[in-house]
């Protein structure tokens, strides 16, 4: 399996046709994260797919929106929280999309105060 690329917000294997073998399983990188209060949360959701794939970024469920505090990188692989606070505390999840289906990947943030 080739490293996957970020290529117009998408991520691709570089591959044009499918594989023998499908593959789309995503995680990520810490189950739990501890972050004190005031300072930034990143996740970071490790997926291997076959096929083009796309990042959703969700908060207990709810989608997630690009805005001020909550920052994207390319393809949605990281994902920044920003000037955490204790309201934040809860699971975020990476939900992966692609022909093959979807998988979802999640992390608890527990936010410990000043």
């Amino acid at each position: 399996m080739q490293d996957l690329k970020c290529h117009n917000g998408t991520l691709t294997n570089g591959v044009s046709k499918s594989p023998s073998e499908p593959i789309l399983t995503a995680a990520i990188k810490g189950p739990t994260k501890n972050v004190n209060e005031g300072n930034d949360a990143t996740f970071h959701c490790i997926v291997h797919s076959s096929l083009p794939a796309n990042i959703t970024w969700f908060y207990n469920g709810k989608p997630l929106m690009n805005d001020s505090r909550h920052r994207y990188f390319p393809c949605n692989i990281f994902f920044q929280l920003r000037i955490v606070s204790s309201k934040d505390a809860g699971n975020y999840s990476c939900v992966v999309n692609s022909a093959l289906g979807k998988t979802t990947a999640s992390s608890r943030l527990s936010v410990i105060r000043k």
